[in-house]
């Protein structure tokens, strides 16, 4: 078992730095509407320059191949400790890519743990390695997995350590419907870059690339608008999409000699975005969720992109009481809302699987501490495959894991038709998360659908600002 990750990673904190002037500024502005874009910022200041990680301290790179009388046998990776510029081939030959850091250390019985995270610009995400190959043997096969999926990399480690190549393995789409893909993944040692990207030859113009963008997809309904940022070192960006459903998560990537790629991977999920900057300024590109979708997409400057208000996208159907549905606890008990909250109240319409939830999931575990018993909240969960046990597994799991505090039933099947049916009290499941607000008299006040998350500073305080507003009238402040 591997030991818990260090609180801040290597990478992370490079690109923390690098946008934590720009991220304050945003958030410090006064709180926008959904109607109304904040006003970017840019850094002040550049960022120390970013160096290529060297091996990790705590134990010499390559200690276990020349022999470590201290260790429990020979069982250790051959691999080096440090950061690793890694990418999946998709089916397209577009490479998603993204970042590893892994770690070397001995537990109390001289085991070899290898801690591991997977860094997407400001965020470092943890997952688990696990040495593969013959017991008494210096080991160079591994497997890493992923929080809230059963997705994995399966990989041998070749060039002295230098170079990870293998296959990324998974099962369930985005959806959650079962497919199968294998994509072949590669990760190269000492090598902080998202992108290969040439190093420049000597000094360069800074690129022009705009800050906020509308965004137009081939299939995708309804408007999304892009928040971009270059890193002081004129190569990296760092942004992400936002529509009214979510946004994407903290995007990274590269902007050079007119091209845009913008990634997140996360195990669980997959995005990448490629344009090309065009003669009239715009992009078009493709956007990519892992091997199983491929869309096109166009976007143009906008310091005005819009989203609609979320709170006026899904309704609540009359007729329906919030007190009288009922949905099995994790033990499988059948339980009334009204009898964990009858108001007021927030209900929380969430999947283990859904990484806008696990933002949420952060901020209600917030709102629960900030309000205690006078706001209960209760998280409805919708999940795949389809038997409950399964279900109850994963959510037990996620709520263990997130430090959930509040209780959570288990609804049904995460598709949006069928969860539409069986919660029976919206017009249409939408997006996951939803959010219920009750008043004290346990009727429904507010429909909020999706969540945006800090990757979009603005929209962000802007949410919680609408969410403060509406808790404040339920629980009798104003």
């Amino acid at each position: 078992m591997n030991a818990p990750l260090p609180s801040r990673s290597l990478l992370a904190d490079a690109f923390r730095n690098a946008f934590a002037l720009s991220i304050l500024v945003l958030v410090s502005l006064p709180a926008a509407s959904q109607e109304t874009a904040a006003e970017p910022a840019l850094p002040a200041e550049p960022a120390e320059q970013i160096e290529p990680a060297e091996p990790s301290e705590r134990i010499p790179a390559r200690l276990w191949e020349e022999g470590d009388p201290g260790a429990a046998g020979s069982n250790d990776l051959v691999t080096v400790p440090g950061l690793y510029r890694a990418w999946l081939e998709l089916p397209s030959g577009h490479e998603l890519g993204f970042n590893l850091e892994i770690d070397f250390r001995r537990d109390a019985q001289r085991r070899p743990i290898y801690p591991i995270a997977v860094i997407n610009g400001i965020d470092a995400s943890p997952a688990v390695l696990e040495p593969q190959g013959p017991e008494g043997e210096a080991r160079t096969g591994l497997v890493i997995g992923f929080a809230d999926t059963d997705a994995r990399i399966e990989a041998e480690i070749q060039q002295g350590g230098q170079m990870i190549s293998g296959e990324m393995i998974y099962s369930r789409d985005a959806n959650g419907e079962p497919v199968e893909y294998r994509l072949p993944f590669r990760a190269a040692y000492g090598d902080f870059r998202r992108y290969d990207t040439p190093e420049p030859e000597g000094p360069e113009d800074p690129p022009t690339l705009a800050t906020d963008w509308r965004v137009t997809f081939e299939s995708r309904q309804g408007p999304a608008a892009m928040s971009v940022r270059l890193l002081p070192d004129g190569r990296h960006v760092q942004g992400t999409i936002s529509t009214p459903t979510g946004d994407d998560g903290v995007l990274v990537g590269t902007f050079y000699d007119g091209r845009l790629r913008l990634s997140r991977f996360t195990g669980a999920s997959g995005l990448l975005y490629d344009a090309t900057l065009q003669p009239d300024g715009s992009l078009a590109g493709t956007f990519h969720s892992l091997g199983h979708h491929t869309e096109t997409f166009t976007a143009s400057p906008a310091r005005d992109a819009v989203l609609p208000d979320l709170f006026t996208q899904t309704r609540w159907l009359e007729g329906v009481t919030p007190a009288d549905l009922a949905f099995r606890d994790t033990a499988g008990s059948m339980t009334r809302l009204g009898e964990l909250a009858p108001g007021p109240a927030l209900l929380y319409v969430f999947g283990t699987w859904c990484h806008n939830c696990s933002d949420a999931t952060r901020y209600l575990n917030e709102l629960h501490e900030r309000h205690a018993d006078a706001l209960p909240i209760v998280g409805i969960a919708f999940e795949s495959p389809a038997d409950f046990e399964t279900q109850a597994a994963k959510v037990r799991s996620y709520a263990q894991a997130k430090g959930v505090r509040f209780p959570m039933l288990i609804a049904g099947e995460r598709d949006k038709s069928a969860a539409t049916e069986t919660l029976g009290a919206l017009d249409r499941v939408r997006a996951y998360p939803t959010f219920v607000f009750i008043d004290r008299e346990g009727e429904p006040v507010a429909v909020h659908q999706g969540f945006i998350g800090p990757a979009d500073p603005g929209r962000h305080a802007a949410l919680r600002a609408g969410f403060d507003r509406r808790i404040n009238a339920i629980l009798g402040g104003g």
